[in-house]
């Protein structure tokens, strides 16, 4: 229940301002409405991520590629502008166009953190010290959460936005974020040995292994769809826009 407060708190903030904004789309509610159960849902599967990798797996991949996107589409920081008085809209104003705001809604940024994050924490000693440590372990899920919403912001985000690329240069960013994936996928699954012994203390070495099998084939297949989801999405809004653009100039001849 304890785990579950913050949650609840954000939703209740979220919907303050969906109360005093006009006219707020309600997908953007619904998008950050599932975003938080995504959350719910990994956080459910703590105890289960103690013992299976497989399902740490899952816990990572509702933070980044589920959790994270919705959240975002949700668009709360334009929420807030359009629910906070005048003044406090200025001070928000202002602090979306500081260079800092730029810096960290570069597409860049994101990707950095998203990237490092993932390979730090699963191929290192990091890992295994998260499953014994609960609050290395929440800390690890607080990274993963806001480098993924870093990476999100500039790809799904709402406007304004500094530094979005076009709809070609988000699907290059997410084509990026595929090898990390693939890389941690890789060392997972190309392992003759045990690679987190938590996990085959817990187990023992022959259930630990295929355990380590299964999670590969988690992060190979559940990273790469949504992904390449949104890659298609994009590509298709991207030539969407040039046949708008195109029907435009005949229109005008």
């Amino acid at each position: 229940m304890s785990a579950m407060l913050p949650l609840v708190v954000i939703a209740a903030i979220y919907a303050a301002g969906v109360g005093r904004a006009r006219r707020w789309p309600a997908r953007r509610s619904a998008a950050f409405a599932a975003g938080l159960v995504a959350l719910a849902l990994a956080g459910g599967l703590d105890e289960a991520a103690d013992r299976r990798l497989q399902a740490h797996m899952v816990q990572h991949l509702l933070i980044t590629v589920v959790a994270a996107p919705l959240l975002v589409l949700g668009a709360p920081v334009q929420l807030a502008l359009r629910a906070s008085s005048a003044p406090t809209r200025r001070r928000l104003g202002r602090a979306l166009a500081s260079r800092a705001a730029r810096l960290l809604a570069h597409p860049a940024t994101g990707w950095s953190a998203l990237t490092a994050t993932m390979l730090v924490t699963h191929l290192t000693g990091l890992y295994d010290l998260a499953l014994r440590d609960p609050l290395v372990h929440a800390l690890e899920h607080a990274a993963y959460l806001w480098s993924a919403l870093l990476f999100w912001t500039p790809i799904a985000g709402a406007a304004p936005l500094p530094s979005r690329p076009g709809a070609f240069g988000r699907l290059g960013w997410i084509l990026a974020a595929m090898p990390a994936m693939s890389v941690v996928a890789a060392w997972l699954g190309d392992a003759q040995t045990v690679r987190y012994e938590t996990y085959a203390h817990a187990q023992g070495v022959a259930a630990a292994l295929s355990d380590q099998a299964a999670g590969a084939a988690v992060m190979a297949v559940g990273g790469t769809i949504p992904l390449a989801l949104a890659a298609v999405a994009l590509a298709m809004d991207a030539l969407w826009r040039e046949e708008r653009i195109q029907r435009a100039r005949e229109a005008a001849r």
